[in-house]
C-alpha cells in the first residue's frame, strides 16, 4: 500500500464557503456522530467525525453511520470527492475502548471488528476518491481508517500511532 501524506500550512483545506446539509440517511434517532458539509457546487462532501469528548473514537454506532453515509454518497454521481476529518484535538483515537470493555462479550467485539473491516474495505472500493484531513492525533483504528483513504493531508502537528 502506498500512502502519501501531504503537509499543509496551519490552515486546513481552505475552500469556498461551506454549508451544512442534512444527513442523506433518514435515521434520526442516533446522535449526530458526524457533521456534513458541501463544497464546490455540491461536488465535494466533507464528513467531520463529531465526538471530540471521546477523541472521535470509532464506536459501533460511528462505524455503522459512517459506512451507511459513505455508501449513499458513493451512489450520487454529482459528488466528485469525500473528505473525512475529525473535530477537536484528534482525528480519531481508534476503537471506543469503553464500549469494548462494558462486558458485552466476545460476540460484540467480533461484530465491532467485522463492521470496521466492512467499512475499511468499502472505502477502498469506492468510486470516489476519499481524502483524510488530519490535524491532530490519529491512533490505532484511526490510523487504519486513514490508511483506507486514497489521499492523506496532514498538518505539521499531526501525529500517528499504532500501539501494540
Amino acid at each position: 500500500m502506498n500512502l502519501r501524506c501531504l503537509t499543509l500550512s496551519s490552515k486546513i483545506l481552505q475552500c469556498s464557503r461551506p454549508f451544512s446539509f442534512r444527513s442523506l440517511s433518514t435515521d434520526t434517532e442516533k446522535p449526530n456522530l458526524f457533521e456534513r458539509e458541501i463544497y464546490h457546487d455540491n461536488k465535494v462532501v466533507r464528513l467531520v467525525l463529531n465526538s471530540p469528548k471521546t477523541r472521535n473514537s470509532l464506536s459501533l454506532a460511528m462505524i455503522e453511520s459512517l459506512f451507511k453515509e459513505l455508501q449513499e454518497i458513493d451512489a450520487i454521481e454529482k459528488i466528485r470527492a469525500v473528505i473525512i476529518a475529525g473535530k477537536g484535538p484528534a482525528f480519531s483515537a481508534g476503537h471506543d475502548l469503553k464500549e469494548l470493555t462494558t462486558g458485552k462479550g466476545s460476540g460484540y467485539h467480533k461484530e465491532v471488528f467485522s463492521k470496521c473491516t466492512q467499512l475499511l474495505t468499502f472505502m477502498q472500493s469506492m468510486k470516489l476518491p476519499v481524502i483524510a484531513e488530519i490535524d491532530g492525533v490519529a491512533a490505532a483504528a484511526g490510523c487504519q481508517l486513514i490508511s483506507s483513504c486514497d489521499v492523506v493531508v496532514a498538518s505539521p502537528t499531526s501525529t500517528f500511532s499504532v500501539p501494540g
